[in-house]
């Protein structure tokens, strides 16, 4: 299961009780299907997508899974190149 739903069995808090601002979940591709699991996007809309960062974006793929989930910040390679890849068509 995903990352959201072990937290929440195991008893630890959410990002209100810990005082945290966001929560980063990991992308590892030999484990897509945690982010095609329909569960998943009701927990992050549940917690809120705006506070909510997947990190380890390195392929469409992983974008695509996580755009799936409801997740709406990204970090990882994949990111980073659309980034450099738009800054070259602007320039």
């Amino acid at each position: 299961g995903s990352s959201i739903q072990a937290r929440r069995d195991s008893g630890e808090g959410g990002r209100a009780e810990l005082r945290a601002d966001f929560i980063k979940l990991f992308y590892f591709k030999d484990r897509i299907d945690d982010w095609t699991d329909k569960e998943l996007a009701s927990r992050v809309a549940e917690i809120d997508a705006n506070r909510i960062i997947m990190a380890r974006c390195e392929s469409e793929e992983a974008l695509r899974a996580g755009m799936g989930a409801g997740i709406r910040l990204f970090q990882g390679w994949h990111i980073d190149n659309m980034i450099r890849a738009s800054r070259e068509v602007v320039n």
